[in-house]
């Protein structure tokens, strides 16, 4: 039963990426979606009533798919720029909403609220799905919600650096005669897209995916050990706040993450942590990572058909209002948006791509940079390898940058297995992986030093050059 399906090509080769799309597109609902032990979201058989149609796996990316996608199918755009990196795209910004309260609520600029609530109030679509609290009786802390109003929206606002599967969401919308406007993960995005290849309904009623730079995806594991090291009860964390502004004062570099354990209890507890302590570390360092992860090489979501990130850029991070970074892949989308500056509900500027990329430096690093040596390393394991786009990797790597890639791997293992074998105590992993960290940051710190002295011997010998000529 298990041949030509998600469950033997990719979930038992941990190449999953949790997505739950396929448990929505199965004809004969055969799958359904929970975490495992370490917090990620896999598919499982529910039946055996699987014919092996795989359908499933078309809808994959990681299934070797990725291929079958035509880049300018998906981008709206007449004579569009391209970017190796962002792919087609037709215009950058970057700036906020000035629309009520969507930047002091928002993580950073409040582009996003502006443009779900834009495309929901203007009638563009009938519905948004995003990510938002979960109120049922399913796992997870977040989902996947269909929102009819501009307050739901609100409501629902701010990033969550959570799993999140989308399978009840695509489910509605297949069995209902609605269009809508998604926001997604690059991972997500690319497989939607080949859902709409293969069925009708979703290709119809999906009118805009809107994506967001992804470094990682942590598992469930990663905002637990966030409210452990905060000084909360990761057996029982009822909510998180990754991005919360506490004042006018602060800046995107000293948001707060806020963790709620033991909710309406005696044992309540309330607990903050600096983002970049807590998350910022994580994300860094590749804890919690999934292992499909380490072979994505979507930096900036290039199938979407817009795509927004924190403006991580000296020039604008230490605005404490917050700013987006937004790549407009649709033509529709740059018309909302004109107006919209126009009109000043947006304040934005048209920036080059350099800029875009150099916000998200520490992302391009991990997905291009030292994609080749993990690819390599899972070949020598004899461990499972999704198809990549060769063309854009790199042709080799130094090795400071192979000990980079090898040490994230192993601080990715590491938290993954230990945080279930020390019972959750955050102070006995953070021990076990100093080591790791610490020859990270030599590393890191040797790579500028490298840098610098590769700069100033290109300039010495251009000088000297000029000179005998």
């Amino acid at each position: 039963m298990n041949s030509n399906s998600v469950i033997s090509d990719i979930v038992e080769k941990d190449l999953c990426f949790g997505c739950g799309l396929c448990v929505s597109v199965c004809p004969k609902k055969c799958l359904d979606i929970k975490f495992n032990d370490f917090g990620e979201y896999n598919p499982f058989f529910c039946s055996d009533q699987c014919t092996h149609c795989g359908l499933c796996l078309k809808c994959c990316i990681q299934s070797g798919n990725n291929y079958h996608l035509d880049l300018q199918e998906y981008c709206d755009t007449v004579n569009p720029y391209h970017d190796d990196l962002l792919g087609k795209y037709f215009q950058n910004y970057v700036g906020y909403s000035n629309v009520d309260s969507h930047r002091a609520n928002g993580s950073s600029g409040g582009i996003t609220t502006w443009l779900l609530e834009i495309l929901l109030s203007k009638k563009i679509v009938d519905a948004i799905i995003c990510v938002g609290s979960n109120e049922t009786c399913k796992e997870g802390l977040f989902t996947f919600k269909v929102l009819t109003s501009v307050e739901d929206i609100r409501n629902n606002a701010k990033s969550k650096y959570y799993p999140v599967e989308c399978s009840d969401a695509i489910t509605f919308v297949m069995e209902n005669n609605i269009t809508v406007a998604m926001t997604a993960l690059p991972c997500l995005t690319k497989n939607l897209r080949l859902a709409m290849q293969h069925i009708k309904k979703l290709r119809e009623r999906i009118k805009y995916i809107i994506s967001f730079t992804c470094g990682m995806g942590p598992s469930s594991a990663a905002a637990e050990f966030i409210c452990a090291s905060s000084g909360g009860d990761p057996f029982h964390l009822n909510e998180i706040s990754f991005r919360c502004k506490i004042d006018d004062k602060m800046t995107a570099k000293n948001f707060a993450i806020r963790c709620v354990s033991n909710k309406a209890t005696d044992n309540e507890l309330v607990t903050y942590q600096n983002f970049f302590s807590g998350l910022g570390m994580a994300l860094d360092y590749r804890m919690f990572s999934l292992r499909a992860c380490d072979f994505c090489d979507d930096v900036f979501g290039e199938y979407a058909d817009i795509s927004l990130m924190d403006a991580w850029h000296p020039d604008y991070f230490n605005d404490p209002g917050g700013n987006n970074i937004f790549v407009i892949r649709n033509r529709e989308i740059n018309t909302l948006v004109e107006e919209a500056i126009t009109r000043k509900e947006i304040i934005a500027n048209v920036i080059d791509a350099q800029i875009v990329i150099d916000s998200q430096l520490p992302v391009v690093d991990f997905k291009r940079n030292l994609i080749r040596e993990r690819i390599q390393m899972a070949v020598k394991a004899n461990e499972a390898v999704p198809y990549v786009r060769e063309d854009l990797l790199p042709y080799r790597n130094t090795f400071v940058d192979k000990l980079r890639a090898r040490y994230r791997v192993n601080t990715r293992q590491i938290s993954r297995q230990k945080w279930l074998d020390y019972n959750k105590c955050d102070m006995k992993l953070t021990k076990d992986l100093k080591p790791l960290i610490w020859k990270m940051d030599m590393l890191r710190r040797s790579k500028k030093i490298f840098s610098f002295y590769s700069w100033f011997h290109f300039i010495k010998r251009i000088i000297t050059k000029e000179v005998t000529s």
